[in-house]
C-alpha cells in the first residue's frame, strides 16, 4: 500500500510501498471520478504536477481533514496506485476492501452535492441539502458500494468541504437510497447476509469498465481473484460465482477467528478505568470462574464497554467472539443460526432453531482455545422462563459477558453496575465531537444529560453536525425539556421527578427528542 503524507508546509508526497505490518494510521478519501484528464494520477504526483487541475481539490481536502483528525497520512484511488503496472493494480483490487476496512476514517467527498445557502446554527440546516445528497451520483458507483460498508467511520463531506453527518447519523437516508439492510450499515459482519442479498446492493451500480461490476464486489463476497480486463461483463461474474462457492464450500480448516462481532465505531470511547482493569484482568484468564453482568439503564454505556472486550479479545489470540441478540429466546435463536453458518459452513440447519443451537454448543465444546460470548439486551429474563438463559451456553471454558439493564441479571455471576459516567468521563467523551471548547460549558452540558454514555454521545454528535456552540444547545436543551414534559405528561406523572434515575431517563428522552424532531424535517 501507498500512501501520500502531509508534511509539515502542508503540501504532501507519496510515500514508499510498505507492508500490512508497516502502514501507519490513515484516512481514506471516497469520492466520483469527473472527466478523467482532470483527476491527478500516480504520475502527477510522482512528478510533482498536477496541482492545476480540477481533482487537486479533493486532494487537498482529504490532506486537510486528515491532519483536523490527527492524521498524518491519507489514501486516494486516482494517485495512489500505479495503474501502469498490471501487478500493482491486481493487488490494489483485491486489497481495496481491506484498505478501506483499516482506514481510521474515510471521508466521503460529494462534488454534486453545495453546502452554499447553509444557515449556521439553525434546526433547518438540513433542508438545504438533503435532496441533493439523496441524488447524488456518488450512490449510484460500484466501487463505492464498499467504500460505504467496509469502515468503520464514514463522514460525509459537500462539495465545498462542510461535514454533513457521519453513516451512524444518516442511517435511515442511507438505507432508504441504497436499500442496504441496517445491519450492514451498522457494521454486522458481511458473512451474516446471504450472497442474493450482497448482489442485490450492486444491482442499480455501474462502472466504467464492465467487468468492474464484478471486480468492485470482491471483497463484499470475501474472495480474491485475477483482473483481466477485455473478458466482459458475464465472464467475469462466472469467476466471481465461482470464488464464491469456493470460499463458501472450502473454508480452511484453520480460519480464525471466528467473529460476528457488529463494528460499531468505538473510537472515541472514553474507558471505564477501574471496570476495564477487573475485565482485562478477567479476559486473560484461561480458566474464568465467573461471568460478568455490565447493569445499568439504558445510555449507561454498557454496550460499548462489551465492544471494547470484544476488541481485546480479538487482540489477545481468541479463536471466536459472537455476539448474541439476548432481548428474547426469538433473537437468541436467530444469532445461534448465524453462529451456525460461521463455524460450520459446509451444514445448512434452515429454520430449525434447536438444531442451531444444538449444532454450536456440540462444535463449541470441542475448541481448547479461548472464546467470548456477548449476550446483549438481556433486559427481560422472564421470557426465558421455558428455557433459561444459562442453558444456551455451551459448557465451561470461554469467557460470557452479559449486557442487561434488570437487576435481577446479577444473579448471573459478577456484575458492575454502569448507571453513570464520572464528570471527567462524560467531559472527555462531549469533547471529542466538538474539541476546542471550554471544559466549564461541557461541564454544565454533561450535568444537564445525567452523565449519561448514550445522551452525550447523542448530543455531541447533534451540536457537531449541527456546528452549534455549547451554550446554543443548552437554550435548545432545555426549551425542548420543558416541551416534553409538557406534551407527554403521561410518561413522568408517576415518576419522582427528584429521583436521580427518573432524570437521568428524562435527559436522554430529551436528547432523543431534539435529534428526532430535526431528523423528521
Amino acid at each position: 500500500m501507498r500512501l501520500l503524507e502531509t508534511l509539515p508546509n502542508g503540501d504532501f508526497r507519496l510515500t514508499k510501498q510498505s507492508l500490512d505490518n508497516a502502514i501507519p494510521p490513515y484516512a481514506i478519501l471516497s469520492h466520483t471520478w469527473g472527466d478523467a484528464s482532470q483527476e491527478v494520477t500516480f504520475e502527477d504526483m510522482d512528478h510533482g504536477s498536477g496541482k492545476n487541475k480540477a481533482g487537486y481539490q479533493k486532494i487537498r481536502f482529504c490532506s486537510e481533514q486528515a491532519s483536523r483528525d490527527g492524521l498524518q497520512y491519507f489514501w486516494i484511488d486516482s494517485c495512489c496506485i500505479k495503474k501502469s503496472s498490471d501487478s500493482e493494480l491486481s493487488e490494489s483490487i483485491n486489497s481495496m476492501f481491506r484498505w478501506y476496512q483499516r482506514a481510521e476514517k474515510c471521508y466521503v467527498y460529494l462534488a454534486d452535492v453545495s453546502t452554499t445557502k447553509r444557515k449556521r446554527g439553525t434546526e433547518d440546516v438540513q433542508d438545504t441539502w438533503e435532496q441533493a445528497f439523496r441524488e447524488s451520483r456518488w450512490f449510484t458507483r460500484g466501487w463505492t458500494l464498499q467504500e460505504l460498508v467496509a469502515p468503520v467511520s464514514v463522514q460525509f463531506f459537500s462539495l465545498e468541504g462542510e461535514p454533513l453527518g457521519d453513516k451512524r447519523l444518516l442511517e435511515k437516508e442511507l438505507h432508504e437510497v441504497t436499500d442496504i439492510d441496517v445491519r450492514a450499515l451498522q457494521g454486522d459482519p458481511l458473512p451474516n447476509f446471504t450472497v442474493p442479498d450482497r448482489m442485490s446492493w450492486a444491482k442499480k451500480r455501474q462502472t466504467t469498465r464492465q467487468e468492474d461490476k464484478a471486480y468492485s464486489l470482491l471483497g463484499i463476497f470475501g474472495v480474491h481473484m485475477p483482473p483481466i480486463y477485455g473478458e466482459g461483463e458475464e465472464n467475469s461474474f462466472r469467476r466471481l460465482r465461482e470464488a464464491i462457492r469456493t470460499a463458501s464450500n472450502d473454508l480452511p480448516s484453520n480460519a480464525s477467528p471466528l467473529d460476528n462481532v457488529p463494528r460499531r465505531e468505538v473510537a472515541h470511547f472514553v474507558p471505564r478505568v477501574e471496570e476495564q482493569k477487573v475485565l482485562n484482568g478477567w479476559l486473560q484468564s484461561r480458566t474464568p470462574s465467573q461471568m460478568i453482568v455490565l447493569q445499568g439503564m439504558g445510555g449507561s454505556g454498557k454496550t460499548q464497554l462489551a465492544l471494547q472486550c470484544c476488541q481485546i479479545a480479538r487482540e489477545s489470540g481468541f479463536i471466536a467472539t459472537f455476539w448474541i441478540n439476548a432481548s428474547s429466546p426469538v433473537t437468541v435463536a436467530q444469532s445461534y443460526r448465524s453462529m451456525s453458518r460461521i463455524i460450520s459452513p459446509g451444514i445448512d440447519v434452515g429454520n430449525d432453531e434447536g438444531e442451531a443451537i444444538s449444532l454450536v454448543q456440540i462444535q463449541m465444546k470441542k475448541w481448547t482455545g479461548r472464546w467470548l460470548l456477548v449476550f446483549d439486551n438481556y433486559n427481560n429474563p422472564n421470557s426465558f422462563q421455558q428455557r433459561p438463559i444459562r442453558d444456551y451456553i455451551p459448557g465451561q471454558g470461554g469467557h460470557v459477558i452479559f449486557t442487561s439493564r434488570h437487576k435481577d441479571s446479577s444473579r448471573l455471576g459478577l456484575t458492575m453496575d454502569l448507571s453513570r459516567m464520572t464528570e471527567d468521563e462524560g467531559i472527555r467523551l462531549l469533547l471529542h465531537f466538538i474539541p476546542g471548547s471550554k471544559n466549564s460549558e461541557a461541564s454544565e452540558v454533561v450535568a444537564l444529560l445525567g452523565y449519561l454514555a448514550l445522551a452525550i454521545d447523542q448530543a455531541g454528535a447533534y451540536i457537531h453536525s449541527r456546528l452549534l456552540s455549547l451554550s446554543q444547545f443548552v437554550s435548545h436543551y432545555k426549551k425542548r425539556k420543558m416541551r416534553v414534559l409538557e406534551e407527554i405528561p403521561d410518561e413522568w406523572e408517576y415518576h419522582d421527578l427528584q429521583d436521580p434515575d427518573h432524570m437521568r431517563r428524562l435527559s436522554v428522552f430529551t436528547t432523543w427528542d431534539i435529534v428526532e424532531l430535526v431528523l423528521a424535517y
